[in-house]
């Protein structure tokens, strides 16, 4: 319909810009990276510093997915939700119909090597504020091939589940 949803991970909350009008979603979150909007207008967002996705109802955050390790993108296609794992170096798929989780593929060129912190960029003044991190990204195509922007060697992945 038009509604734009924006991760501020700064301020730790999710934005919402409809017809024009900037309104809070929802705060408190921890760094809040990866967001996917469903059909529905279920809007699920990865908060990177708890290792957890949460489900935005309203301005409530409810967990639907915990024990992750640095969530980053994510993607709805079907009844699938797909996070990139970037702490973990994993893609899950989460089912929105059984609540299941599945480890999708491991071992990515995602989140920063073993024994390998981050090097945090600054930004731009007035332009780009920082820190600015690395993010591992996630879509699905039309023909269900899953794409995982590798920030871990600069590569962008094409995956098809069996």
């Amino acid at each position: 319909d038009g509604t734009v949803f924006v991760a501020d991970g700064g301020e730790g909350r999710v934005l919402e810009i409809a017809g024009g009008k900037l309104k809070e979603k929802a705060r408190g979150l921890a760094r809040p990276t990866g967001i996917a909007v469903a059909p529905n207008g279920a809007c699920f967002v990865a908060e990177s510093d708890k290792g957890r996705v949460s489900q935005i109802d309203g301005s409530t955050a409810t967990t639907v997915i915990e024990g992750l390790k640095e969530p980053q993108g994510l993607a709805l296609a079907g009844d699938n939700l797909y996070v990139a794992d970037a702490g973990a170096h994993e893609l899950i798929a989460w089912s929105l119909k059984t609540k299941k989780r599945e480890t999708i593929a491991s071992n990515l060129p995602i989140g920063a090597a073993p024994g390998v912190v981050p090097k945090l960029l600054m930004g731009i003044p007035a332009l780009l504020p920082g820190p600015l991190r690395p993010f591992a990204g996630v879509t699905v195509g039309g023909d269900g091939k899953i794409f995982l922007a590798a920030d871990g060697d600069g590569s962008i992945m094409a995956l098809s589940r069996a």
